[in-house]
């Protein structure tokens, strides 16, 4: 048996049917399964492979909505085996129970066919080998129809064909989209494969027309393949992520085995494209594509987006692919791990090329250098091998030169910079905006701003310079982010000189650290800046009073209703939004007291409302419209069942309210030659606050928060070549 496979055992069938016709049952549960043409295409191709076949043509008509054909070169059906073609399970290749541990062909259910012929017109033209003839035979609700099967001229393989996609099914047959948004998803589908498949041969066409949309003869290498379906633009800058857990030095949990290509940083694309086998299976895999993205994020120019072919391999008992009803996603164990390991596999790849980006795309500069994690030995063995060859270079008493002058004190052109934050010249909005008029009154205007922001900081003790919470859990968790802070890199946040906002909307901003550049995510770095100091600050708060008190149980709806847009992704097991709302409101009440008192946020019983919110840094309040996420993150995020667990989890919350939110900002609001509140807000208050406050991480160094993008000795190397 060579054909059928569909949705899941026993999740084919909706939960709300209830007592109807059995074929109006069917109809319903193929719908489930068959969404729209182009999961039937994936069900036909993975038939086709599973057969054997070297040579697949697929031919549509409207997009798939009318006709879908599929044939392949296969071994094709037998003849006594065509009354079973469509039947549910009758083609499934289990045998046994314990083959749902170790699934390894695609078609293993046995219910595609079946779920096809109860919303279509199916017919199956099959040879095997052997064979004399070719034979043909329709399907309608699972049964071959009465004419059974008849011989006919054919050669040796299968033909599947599916006509009039959901003519039965009235509601399915309105939700599918146009002719050419159907025929889209369909040439994805076989893209995908082909990428994958280079020793098959693919073929896609419209019905009536003679030039094939998509050809792909057998490929030598997936290079070629990828060429010859997405162009040459993504294969001249493809590099190769390949890894076996099992040949790696060091030892991991899991076996894993990859073999990708991924796009570098002179690719140029509009649209993300991310293409996951694991198995040979087609799946989708949100945490593992996030990864790679926040990876290229901090890599690629604005609005630039990446090429990802990734084929995972992992044993079969590890892969759970009974999941959904498509198959459209799988559970693996170890996926946190493995994601991790991917994700710091590709930051490699891409920083190891550096070198070959051109100056015309706004990546790395060549010679920029990744914030490495130093270990306590090898800065004793550097610091030592510095002063030995110090020592031996360093020249006789009698021959040193004094350094007198400003550039041999720096120690030469490429290490004389300008540091100086209060010099208009030296920030890099003085090159977007007018820093001063003719009579130089702006500048004088900005220096007063200055002295006055420096006066109130040096007049006024906060609180948390000299308090120190005495409970054991909160001195716990200081320790931690103590323990987790990276050296290097809280240098540089310490020692920093902000240059300018590259982009507000997104949160990126430049700094600079002696002769070095970086561009920095002022989102992430405020959001654990605020955590650290909830915690630091913890249960010593102030707060400050909303001018418009609001009922929680209105913002609380107002967050589910922005959370859960589509009504069908709500639970109605859970109750209704209003319910959840109300019963949010009820149980933030009862904290008031502990709210109040630990984290400043207050809350009055009676007219169940937040009337003040915490004052975490003078001058800085958090963005307002943040309100209602910050009151289901309170319900949602906050572990209450333990006493550390509670504290981490509520100043998590504290800082993801308090962090910049650049989905806020208002790109009007800096026309001209002004400057918008927030980010003057966030250069005269929250960076100088960052200097003494946080300690970032070391995750920081490598997520993409904080990026090297320039260093002012590796310039001078590049232009001295010129």
């Amino acid at each position: 048996m060579t054909r059928g496979d569909g949705a899941r055992d026993g999740a084919s069938t909706p939960r709300a049917i209830g007592r109807l016709p059995s074929d109006v049952v069917n109809r319903v549960a193929a719908g489930e399964v068959i969404h729209r043409p182009s999961n039937a295409l994936k069900e036909l191709v993975e038939n086709s492979l599973d057969a054997g076949a070297k040579s697949i043509a697929v031919t549509t008509r409207e997009g798939g909505n009318k006709l879908l054909r599929v044939q392949d070169d296969g071994h094709g059906v037998r003849i006594e085996d065509l009354p079973l073609l469509c039947e549910r399970h009758a083609t499934s290749k289990i045998e046994k129970f314990e083959d749902l541990a170790r699934c390894e062909s695609f078609g293993f259910r046995g219910e595609a066919l079946a779920s096809m012929s109860y919303v279509a017109h199916v017919s199956a033209t099959t040879m095997a080998a052997g064979a004399t003839h070719a034979t043909r035979a329709t399907y309608t609700d699972g049964k071959m129809d009465a004419e059974g099967a008849k011989p006919i001229a054919g050669v040796l393989g299968t033909t599947i064909s599916v006509e009039n996609l959901f003519y039965n099914v009235v509601t399915r047959r309105k939700a599918l989209k146009s002719a050419s948004e159907e025929y889209s998803k369909v040439l994805e589908v076989l893209q995908r494969y082909a990428a994958l498949r280079t020793d098959v041969a693919f073929t896609c066409r419209k019905h009536g027309e003679s030039r094939a949309t998509l050809h792909t003869p057998v490929a030598q290498s997936r290079v070629e393949r990828l060429q010859a379906i997405y162009g040459p633009t993504v294969a001249r800058d493809l590099k190769k992520l390949d890894f076996d857990s099992e040949l790696s030095k060091k030892k991991f949990d899991f076996k894993l085995q990859v073999d990708g290509l991924v796009s570098g940083g002179n690719y140029h694309s509009k649209k993300t494209t991310f293409i996951l086998f694991i198995n040979s299976r087609l799946v989708e895999c949100a945490p593992l594509k996030r990864a790679c993205e926040s990876v290229y994020a901090a890599i690629l120019p604005k609005a630039e987006k990446p090429f990802v072919f990734m084929h995972l391999r992992l044993p079969f008992e590890d892969v759970d692919v009974n999941v959904h009803p498509t198959k459209q996603e799988v559970h693996f164990l170890h996926q946190e791990a493995i994601v991790e390991l991917i994700q710091s596999k590709l930051e490699k790849i891409l920083l190891a090329t550096n070198s070959s980006r051109t100056f015309t795309v706004q990546t790395l500069l060549p010679g920029a250098e990744k914030l490495a994690k130093k270990d306590d030995e090898n800065d004793a063995e550097r610091s030592g091998d510095k002063e030995n060859s110090e020592k031996a270079d360093e020249p006789p008493a009698s021959q040193a030169k004094t350094m007198r002058t400003q550039r041999e004190r720096a120690g030469g052109d490429h290490k004389l910079v300008r540091t100086d934050a209060n010099l208009a010249a030296g920030s890099l909005d003085a090159y977007l905006q007018r820093a001063m008029n003719s009579e130089g009154r702006e500048h004088e205007k900005i220096e007063e701003v200055r002295r006055a922001v420096r006066e109130r900081r040096g007049q006024r003790t906060e609180p948390e310079d000299t308090y120190v919470c005495e409970l054991t859990s909160i001195r716990q968790l200081n320790t931690e982010i103590a323990n987790r802070a990276h050296k290097e890199l809280g240098d540089v946040i310490k020692n920093h000189t902000l240059v300018g906002a590259v982009d507000a909307r997104k949160g990126v901003w430049l700094l600079q650290h002696q002769t070095k550049l970086f561009m920095v995510d002022a989102v992430k770095l405020t959001e654990e800046m605020f955590h650290q100091m909830a915690l630091k600050n913890f249960a010593n708060f102030g707060y400050q009073s909303l001018q418009d008190p609001a009922s929680l149980a209105e913002l609380a709806l107002c967050a589910l209703e922005d959370k859960f847009v589509d009504d069908e992704e709500w639970d109605a097991s859970d109750g209704s939004k209003e319910e959840v709302a109300e019963k949010i409101a009820e149980m933030l009440v009862e904290k008031a007291d502990m709210l109040k008192e630990y984290l400043g946020v207050v809350i009055d019983k009676e007219r169940r409302q937040i009337t003040g919110v915490p004052s975490m840094l003078p001058g800085y309040a958090p963005e307002i419209g943040k309100l209602p996420e910050f009151v289901l993150a309170l319900a949602e995020d906050v572990d209450w069942t333990s006493e550390k667990e509670c504290f981490e989890t509520c100043a998590r919350v504290i800082g993801a309210f308090f962090a910049m939110d650049c989905s806020f900002h208002d790109p009007k609001a800096e026309e001209g030659d002004a400057e918008s509140d927030a980010r003057r807000v966030a250069r005269l208050c929250v960076f100088p606050a960052m200097k003494r406050r946080l300690a970032p991480p070391r995750r920081f160094a490598d997520d993409g928060t904080v990026i090297q993008i320039a260093c002012l000795e590796q310039l001078y190397k590049i232009f001295e070549r010129c």
